[in-house]
């Protein structure tokens, strides 16, 4: 546990924000999301003829959306926390930046769908309306997305980076072992100079 809580300082603000907003993303879940009012036969207890119901992100008619939500915002959080301890893991998602874009843009698509299936939902009730726990969590999933997009954009950096200085290396290998083939075979033109010099002076003599 300290050696993810090490690996997890030393990673960059833009892998920390991700991360945050990943988690954030995942607690508003539980958030009430949307709330309607019914009339009953009986009062409340405040008076009132009317029964107030909550949503959470795993309740009410967009429930399914919710689950999904939770499923795509779970596989982020535990990759990163996963490529802290797995090398394999981390070179494989090193490898492939995009991941977490694809990850926090499909939630984010949900949560959209969501809100408009609330929306519509909320003009067939005289109370009924979006709670703050969907718009905080849209709020969050955005950070999210734009941290992914900067994450994909700092790892994309790093592998041109990676690709560029091998490139050079092999050109600089390529360019020695050119050097090298020449001098060689400069040294073998010049033996059979010498060679060939050794043997006319045999013949003279």
């Amino acid at each position: 546990m300290r050696e993810i809580k090490k690996k997890f300082h030393g990673l960059s603000s833009v892998e920390k924000f991700l991360t945050v907003s990943l988690i954030f993303s995942f607690l508003f879940t539980f958030f009430s999301w949307f709330y309607q009012a019914n009339i009953t036969g009986t009062p409340n207890a405040d008076g009132k003829y009317e029964e107030i119901i909550s949503f959470n992100a795993y309740e009410g008619i967009s429930a399914v959306t919710g689950y999904f939500y939770a499923l795509f915002i779970l596989t982020a959080i535990a990759l990163i926390f996963l490529s802290l301890k797995d090398k394999t893991l981390a070179s494989f998602l090193d490898k492939r930046p995009w991941f977490f874009l694809f990850l926090t843009g499909q939630s984010l698509f949900l949560l959209v769908i969501t809100f408009l299936i609330y929306s519509a939902y909320s003009l067939q009730f005289t109370r009924a309306s979006i709670e703050i726990g969907l718009v905080l969590s849209i709020i969050s999933n955005l950070i999210a997305v734009f941290s992914a997009h900067f994450y994909y954009l700092q790892k994309k950096k790093i592998i041109i980076s990676k690709k560029f200085t091998e490139q050079m290396q092999n050109n600089i290998h390529l360019q020695s072992e050119d050097i090298q083939l020449k001098s060689e075979t400069e040294k073998r033109e010049t033996e059979d100079r010498q060679m060939s010099l050794a043997d006319y002076e045999s013949i003279k003599t």
